[in-house]
């Protein structure tokens, strides 16, 4: 007959099996899925972006002086 310890530590080991085979294939997938993040990242900040022009965007448009005073508002608001 065997020592308890040795009945614990079997059960354990099936145990832990048990629950390895349980979780292994969700920890596969997640592993995956931050693999497939990390590459969509590093992608993303290797793309080069052009800056975008904008003359002849207001082509047409009068400004009159509100509209500067209100934009002055707007932006320097923290200050006045």
């Amino acid at each position: 007959m065997l020592p308890k310890r040795f009945k614990y530590a079997d059960n354990y080991c099936i145990l832990v099996v048990l629950m390895k085979q349980e979780f292994y294939p969700e920890l596969k997938k997640i592993e995956n899925e931050l693999k497939e993040i990390k590459i969509l990242i590093l992608k993303s900040q290797s793309v080069q972006k052009k800056p975008v022009k904008l003359r002849g965007i207001l082509k047409g448009v009068k400004f009159n002086e509100k509209d500067f005073v209100e934009a002055k508002k707007a932006v320097f608001k923290h200050y006045l």
